[in-house]
């Protein structure tokens, strides 16, 4: 069990688990991800990573996650449903 290791979030991960709305930052350098729902949004920056946060929130809470596991999990948090 010590060598697993979970798997990291990428585009592919993100459309699989229904993410197919990308809406790419101004500056480039990043994008915030949705579900038909836009409930939460998923950001991947180069420079801050990737999070996820609910949607409609101004200044809500954000949580950095670099797993699947991680996003399923704080996904069901935010909204009570599974992804």
């Amino acid at each position: 069990p010590h060598m697993l290791k979970g798997v990291a979030i990428s585009v592919a991960w993100l459309q699989k688990l229904g993410f197919t709305t990308e809406e790419v930052w101004p500056s480039k350098f990043g994008s915030y991800f949705y579900r038909d729902d836009r409930k939460v949004k998923v950001g991947m920056s180069q420079r801050f990573g990737i999070t996820i946060s609910l949607n409609n929130t101004q200044g809500g809470d954000e949580y950095m996650i670099d797993y699947v596991h991680e996003l399923q999990n704080i996904y069901q948090n935010l909204t009570g449903e599974q992804i």
